[in-house]
């Protein structure tokens, strides 16, 4: 399917804001798939579907303000802050990363970061491999925001946060592992086992968060 198709069935079904946003913007490689998030006042309610080489995530404009209290990663932040406009009708995608800029991180922004991840581990039960994989790096991924907003940091970019962070080393392996899902084992470069342990360093509390004011993660 052409992007424009997919574009415009987005927009028939009621969407008026969709980016484009993830690696096949941000890397010069040929990416795994591309990221499309839509939101729409007419739009059905919240769908995360696979289309051929597009992984598109499609919401309500009243669940994307639910998403946006909470700051998550998946369902708003990513796609606002580093996304490109395909469609934008109302002209709304500044002032939306202004206000995700200026919102402080709630304590239900925390608990709801901690539930997602517990969530996506949970779903590691009733996953081929290369599904346990993809759910780890989300579990994985919600922990570190909860970890970031429970000291009251502001919003950042997934790739920034791990910059910024002293990562377990295992935990490193499991996020930079294939993130698709689509390769054999040996493609994703990392077991398991292995990837169960990055996650188990991060909620025993084994990655060091950078003080307030120190951006490169480097504390005195």
């Amino acid at each position: 399917m052409e992007k424009r198709q997919l574009i415009d069935a987005l927009q028939y079904e009621g969407a008026d804001l969709v980016l484009e946003y993830g690696s096949s913007i941000s890397s010069s490689a040929d990416p795994d798939d591309i990221d499309l998030f839509a939101v729409g006042l007419a739009l059905p309610e919240r769908s995360h579907f696979h289309l051929a080489e597009y992984d598109v995530i499609r919401l309500t404009w009243e669940e994307f303000n639910r998403y946006l209290k909470h700051l998550d990663p998946v369902y708003c932040t990513e796609a606002i802050l580093k996304g490109q406009i395909l469609v934008d009708v109302a002209d709304q995608l500044e002032s939306l990363r202004e206000q995700i800029q200026g919102t402080s991180p709630s304590f239900r922004a925390v608990r709801h970061n901690v539930n997602q991840a517990v969530t996506h581990l949970l779903r590691t039960e009733q996953q081929p491999k290369p599904g346990v994989i993809e759910a780890l790096q989300f579990a994985s991924s919600y922990w570190i925001f909860a970890e970031w907003y429970s000291r009251g940091r502001e919003p950042v970019l997934l790739n920034e946060l791990i910059e910024k962070t002293c990562l377990p080393e295992a935990t490193r392996e499991l996020l930079s592992a294939d993130p698709s899902g689509k390769r054999v084992e040996a493609e994703t470069g990392i077991s398991i086992r292995r990837a169960y342990e990055g996650f188990l360093e991060l909620a025993l509390g084994r990655g060091n968060y950078p003080e307030e004011g120190d951006r490169d993660g480097h504390q005195s």
